[in-house]
């Protein structure tokens, strides 16, 4: 086809005449290729079904299918670095007919569109009023993230992370630091909870400090996470528009709300969705503050990048690692002259570095030992012995296999598609490379780079947890491969198929994503939800309260292997601890005489809870029978 452009006052229309040739093409051809991709998407959901995709699974054993093993033996053999068989499953046949089922439908409708309305349909979504455009993605991704927390996750921790989180949230709530050390400290101990002279959990006050805002103001932890996860989709639009222009911020910007990776860990309590918030406000003012040379901005700035440090610290730094390089640079470079905006960086970032360096001095006992130092001293960046308990020695090659496994699952995960990062290749059909695709792909080098010093790519069920805030270059680079390919096509004749083609086929692969994978993950979730509060439902509906459960085993589901720490205080009507013996228990119970005692256990033959009173004298005659 070829393009023709005519004059008609101030604006100038596009017009496609249909080259010799084309005409003769078959006019049944766009049908039967439609048909032919949905037959391939028919023949996947019957697939689906047959490998029971789609149904969720026995979780008694860790993350799912049988045979895993758990995180807590040698990582070199644990499904934590490798892909479950399902995964693969369920990837092989996605790449397998419903990839090419997006490509047979993507040129069926190319074929049946005849002129191409792609620019009328860009030209459309650029003359409505982008914060209306920002208003319904952020209310769609409201939504979504809603409905996954009632329904899919069930206000229920898929992690013992989020269960420190919580636990730290409730001390900060009271306005606490720690709260004062449970009385036996072994009958307490719990998955990333400190008992040792206080009791609290492992980790940084900046994420915690959120979650208690949200319990401060409505009661409800998930407040400040899904408020933030909201309000990060109009942040991609601003940073896209800083690196690129509005089409690319705001095609950046519907990436990220139709992200299942995105969706789904906006939904949990993990500080992933918060950190990508204040990543990418920094990116924003510092994209801003640079171009006005603002010492206004470059506060902000600071204050971004130093909650984000609070949150995660080696995100931060490997995120920003590019920034504070090129910042450097150009300071030297003007002989100062961007003197404003670095001292705003400086002192943006600094009351909340310090404030991070006194709650790990008030814990720790040292500016720059940070609380999970105090729970396991071996946890630490780099290569060689890694935690305690685990037996593990961090080497370079396992370093590159955790990031070459993380990077497979993005590829997943990412779009729901496994051809997600096929559509980053047209970015690099400009030659040189645009300014914002070069800061793009800094900023995933150094990323990578950083994670290769870490010992693990993060457990699996939730994605490349890690590699979460990579999120905006790669919605940045897709959202601006799509405008290349629309407006570089448009140069040559002979592109205008391929240019109806390649947004279409992406929208077609994204849809099919979310009719397909995330349903999948759905059910996964709820499968291990259900699992994991099985226990706790049967406690609230068996004990008189106040009761005192001693947890003698739990099922084994996904990466929990703590119990729930409900009340820092040891106050709440129920409270959860370890079974220890008698011995133990009985001094756990002198501590809470007015309370009933309960032993939660978990029948892996008869894959069943159950919870057993017993009383003082059960108590006294297991003494007495004890050697």
């Amino acid at each position: 086809m070829n393009f023709h452009q005519t004059e008609t006052g101030n604006n100038t229309e596009i017009e496609e005449t249909i080259p010799s040739g084309y005409e003769s093409f078959p006019s049944r051809s766009p049908f039967l290729l439609l048909v032919s991709g949905l037959v391939l998407v028919l023949c996947y959901f019957i697939m689906a079904r047959e490998l029971n995709f789609f149904i969720p699974r026995d979780y008694t054993y860790v993350s799912g299918p049988q045979g895993l093993v758990p995180i807590s033996d040698d990582l070199n053999l644990s499904y934590i670095r490798y892909f479950s068989p399902w995964f693969l499953e369920s990837f092989f046949w996605k790449l397998f007919l419903l990839a090419p089922a997006a490509a047979l439908l993507s040129l069926g409708f190319a074929l049946w569109m005849g002129n191409n309305p792609i620019d009328r349909i860009t030209r459309r979504i650029q003359s409505c009023d982008v914060r209306i455009l920002l208003g319904l993605l952020s209310l769609c991704a409201l939504i979504v993230i809603l409905v996954l927390i009632r329904f899919v996750y069930q206000k229920t921790y898929i992690t013992d992370d989020e269960n420190a989180y919580v636990f730290q949230a409730k001390i900060m709530e009271r306005g606490e630091i720690f709260a004062p050390p449970p009385p036996v400290e072994k009958s307490f101990d719990n998955t990333f909870i400190i008992t040792r002279e206080v009791y609290t959990g492992k980790y940084t006050l900046g994420f915690p400090f959120l979650l208690a805002i949200g319990l401060r103001i409505a009661g409800a932890c998930y407040l400040m996470p899904v408020l933030l996860a909201v309000l990060t989709i109009s942040l991609f639009f601003m940073v896209g528009r800083e690196l690129f222009d509005s089409r690319t911020g705001l095609f950046a910007s519907m990436i990220l709300t139709c992200s299942p990776f995105f969706l789904f860990n906006a939904a949990n309590l993990l500080s992933h969705a918060a950190n990508l918030f204040f990543i990418s406000f920094f990116t924003w003012t510092y994209f801003r503050g640079l171009k006005r040379n603002s010492w206004f901005a470059g506060i902000a700035a600071g204050l971004a990048i130093g909650m984000a440090f609070n949150i995660r610290q080696l995100t931060a730094l490997g995120f920003g690692c590019p920034f504070a390089f090129y910042l450097l640079w150009r300071f030297i470079k003007g002989k100062g002259k961007m003197f404003p905006f670095t001292l705003g960086v400086i002192l943006g970032a600094i009351p909340v570095f310090v404030a991070t360096l006194l709650y790990n001095r008030t814990l720790s006992g040292s500016f720059f030992r940070f609380p999970f130092h105090v729970y396991d001293p071996l946890e630490r960046l780099g290569f060689g012995p890694v935690l305690d308990e685990l037996r593990y020695i961090h080497t370079p090659l396992k370093g590159l296999q955790n990031l070459l496994v993380s990077l497979g699952r993005y590829n997943l995960w990412f779009l729901g598609t496994p051809i997600s990062f096929l559509f980053l290749i047209p970015v690099f059909f400009h030659i040189p490379l645009e300014k914002g695709v070069r800061w793009c792909l800094a900023i995933i080098l150094c990323f990578f780079i950083a994670y290769l010093f870490y010992y693990s790519p993060g457990i699996p069920d939730a994605g490349p947890i890690y590699y979460f805030e990579l999120l905006l270059p790669f919605s940045l680079l897709t959202a601006r491969g799509l405008v290349t390919i629309h407006d570089r096509m448009r140069e040559g004749s002979g592109f205008s198929l391929f240019r109806r083609f390649f947004p279409v086929f992406f929208a077609f692969s994204l849809a099919l994503g979310m009719i397909s994978f995330a349903p999948e993950q759905a059910l996964h979730f709820m499968g291990m939800t259900g699992k994991i509060r099985e226990p706790y439902d049967l406690v609230e509906r068996s004990v008189e309260k106040p009761a005192m459960v001693f947890v003698k085993s739990l099922p084994m589901v996904g990466w929990v292997f703590g119990f729930r720490s409900v009340d820092p205080w040891l106050k709440a009507p129920i409270l959860y601890c370890r079974d220890l013996g008698a011995e133990k228990n009985t001094e756990v119970m002198s501590h809470f005489p007015e309370r009933n005692g309960y032993i939660l256990h978990f029948d892996g033959k008869k894959n069943k809870n159950f919870i057993q009173p017993f009383s003082k004298d059960d108590v006294r005659k297991s003494l007495q029978s004890l050697p």
